[in-house]
């Protein structure tokens, strides 16, 4: 089911929907857009004076039936770290499916009949394969030979994180204003990381998730919330008007670089307050 919500808020702070804190067992919000954005009239207590109203449609997927209620959280910036709030929770209902007075099950697939056997011709697939890899395995290597798949790098995680980090900072997305890509690739970097160091699937989960696998790894509390806050802005850069501020690109590398040195082995973590290699840029 499709869900309307109008924020009213002042002109010089973002509102954006939090798609996985509004998630439950009972639902998900799968979508949120923009669908249209108006400035108009005063509101107290706003710098510029002026409030603006946003529109937005929410893609809501019940997962149970009766009475289900729903809080949509947001996450609010202006100027600062991001910060989360709730808008009145509501009410759904979900009816259960009508399956008439006697349900019948169907079969999800129709019978099949019996074939004959298979084992011998597989057998002899099998046998004509492994003499094929017998005689590929003993015939001469020729010098046009494909080059063999590079090693894979046994630096440690945080050496890796470090080079790539430097890569991104002399890279000039930030300069170009690719804010997004910036963002995309730090993202992923401290993703990777993550993955190296304490061998969780970083890549596939969303932020809360990877808030929870690494609580339950008993990670420093300081670095989750260090990731935490990175990722968060780095969601506010997927809206196209949004304007960061001067010198930002550094700060967010600077912070990249600091989750690295917190949450390294304590006798081979970098300083993260070392100064960049000469002729890098930010």
């Amino acid at each position: 089911m499709t869900v309307s919500a109008v924020v009213r808020a002042p002109q010089d702070l973002e509102v954006l929907p939090d798609l996985a804190a509004s998630t439950t067992d009972a639902y998900a919000i799968r979508d949120a857009k923009l669908i249209g954005e108006t400035a108009a009239g005063a509101l107290k207590g706003s710098p510029s004076g002026a409030f603006k109203e946003r529109r937005f449609t929410l893609e809501l997927l019940p997962l149970d039936v009766g009475k289900i209620d729903v809080r949509v959280f947001w996450t609010t910036r202006a100027g600062g770290s991001p910060v989360r709030t709730e808008s009145p929770p509501f009410t759904v209902t979900v009816a259960e499916p009508d399956l008439g007075p006697e349900p019948q099950l169907k079969d999800i697939k129709a019978l099949l009949s019996a074939r004959p056997a298979l084992w011998p011709w597989l057998l002899a697939a099998a046998l004509l394969a492994a003499g094929w890899l017998l005689w590929k395995r003993r015939k001469p290597k020729t010098a046009g030979a494909a080059a063999e798949a590079p090693a894979p790098d046994t630096r440690p995680p945080h050496v890796i994180a470090g080079e790539e980090l430097d890569w991104l900072r002399g890279s000039g997305l930030w300069e170009e204003a690719r804010y997004k890509e910036f963002y995309i690739r730090l993202t992923d970097i401290l993703r990777q990381y993550v993955e190296r160091r304490y061998g969780v699937p970083a890549m596939q989960l969303t932020t809360t998730e990877l808030a929870r696998e690494l609580r339950s790894l008993a990670a420093d509390r300081r670095v989750i919330s260090e990731i935490k806050d990175l990722f968060d802005r780095a969601d506010l850069a997927k809206f196209a008007k949004w304007k960061p501020e001067a010198g930002l690109g550094e700060r967010e590398i600077a912070a990249g670089r600091e989750i690295v040195a917190d949450s390294a082995p304590k006798d081979l973590a970098p300083d993260s307050t070392a100064a960049p290699k000469e002729g890098a840029r930010a």
